[in-house]
Order: structure tokens, then sequence, then C-alpha cells
């Protein structure tokens, strides 16, 4: 198995937007809620150019707007447990997906996270996506 280097680089809303995005493989969204523009627009482009994007926007339900072009579905909410209710887990991957081939059939490390809200997308039917993860009930957790 060929093994690469990850190199992460950790940036504020604020500094990642004024900063490139060429050169990096991945550019992780986390906890974001809404976009400068100009900086959605580079990351469609990026993306469109073989990068890749992992967005897993705040608690707040931010709709990540700039990037429907190129994201699976459409956002329609965001669903928190409500004090005092247990957090869902995961409940299937797809073993499949290249993302999870340094794994082989060992542990992801997905297994033990507790979710305490999630986004609720509306898949559009005429694009090309795929679930990646399931939280238990079926809702999808991780989509490409």
């Amino acid at each position: 198995m060929r093994r690469r280097l990850l190199a992460a680089t950790a940036a504020d809303l604020e500094t990642a937007a004024a900063g490139p995005v060429a050169g990096y493989d991945v550019i992780v969204l986390a906890g974001v809620e809404e976009l400068p523009p100009s900086f959605a627009a580079r990351i469609v482009e990026f993306v469109r150019g073989g990068g890749g994007l992992l967005a897993a926007p705040g608690a707040g339900g931010g709709q990540l707007s700039g990037l429907d072009a190129i994201l699976p579905a459409e956002v329609r909410s965001v669903s928190g447990a409500r004090r005092g209710d247990k957090p869902r887990r995961i409940g299937a991957l797809n073993r499949v997906h290249p993302i999870f081939a340094a794994f082989a059939d060992g542990p992801t490390g997905l297994e033990e996270t507790r979710v305490f809200s999630h986004i609720l997308v509306e898949p559009d039917p005429a694009l090309d996506r795929s679930v990646i993860a399931e939280l238990s009930g079926g809702a999808p957790f991780l989509l490409e």
C-alpha cells in the first residue's frame, strides 16, 4: 500500500478566504455558517478542477451559499438532539469507497463517533451522488 504524508493547515474563515486555495488536495469547511461570495466561487473552481471538499457546517444550519453547484444535495435544515437525547451513531459505511481503503476491514474511528446534530438534505435525483456513511436509522451522514 502506498503511504502519503498528511500535512494540514488550519485557518479561521477570514484568513482562509484571503489566502490561496490552489496547492491543496482537500479543503475542509468545519463549523462554517456563511462563506464570503468570492471565497465560495474560488472553492467551486477548486472542486471543479479536481480538488476535494469536506463541508461540515456549524450547528446554526449554515446553507453554504455559493457552493450549490458542487454540493450533492440541497441543505434543508439542521437536526439536533434535544437536551437529554442520546447522540446518534454511525450505522453503515460504504466499505468499498476509496476513502476507507486504508482501513481495510478494520475500524475507521467513525464507529465511535457521537452525532448530536446533522444536516438534513434534499437530494437532487438528477445528480450523480453516493452515500458514503449513514447514521443509525438510515439518514445520510457523508455524501459524495
